[in-house]
């Protein structure tokens, strides 16, 4: 998954991140490690109250609220955000999502599955500024009670 040889990608003054940063999206979260040899860095973020690996080249930005992934061209996005919902209620929580989507976008593919015991919703074709997109949502409880 790594897309360069160096953690550039994570620095707060990388063009992309200070246009970010400057715009009000949000701010790199602080790089806690390089692992070099297997091309990845791992970083604390404060919206999802977690650290995790990203791999070398990939932008991460938080805004507090949530915590985006992506590639430089923005071809790939993962946004990570905590939910208030049980363990039991995973599944539920996706539907709600899913129902939502589906009612404004009745052209949209949606797929319900299961992915290492997470339960996911895949959307094909769902219209998002003039553009058709692809969107995967996965939920795992969280290491927070509420």
């Amino acid at each position: 998954m790594a897309l360069a040889d160096d953690t550039s990608t994570l620095d707060p003054e990388h063009l992309i991140n200070a246009r970010g940063r400057d715009a009000g999206a949000g701010l790199v979260p602080r790089e806690l490690r390089e692992v070099p040899e297997e091309k990845y860095a791992i970083v604390g973020a404060a919206a999802i109250e977690s650290m995790f690996h990203v791999p070398f080249g990939w932008h991460v930005i938080d805004d507090g609220t949530r915590t985006l992934v992506f590639d430089p061209n923005g071809g790939v996005q993962t946004n990570l955000n905590l939910r208030q919902a049980h363990t039991d209620e995973l599944t539920a929580l996706l539907e709600g999502i899913g129902d939502a989507l589906a009612r404004d976008n009745p052209k949209a593919l949606f797929l319900r599955l299961t992915f290492r015991r997470m339960p996911c919703l895949a959307i094909r074709d769902l219209p998002i500024d003039s553009e058709l997109l692809d969107q995967a949502y996965m939920a795992r409880p969280s290491h927070r009670s509420d």
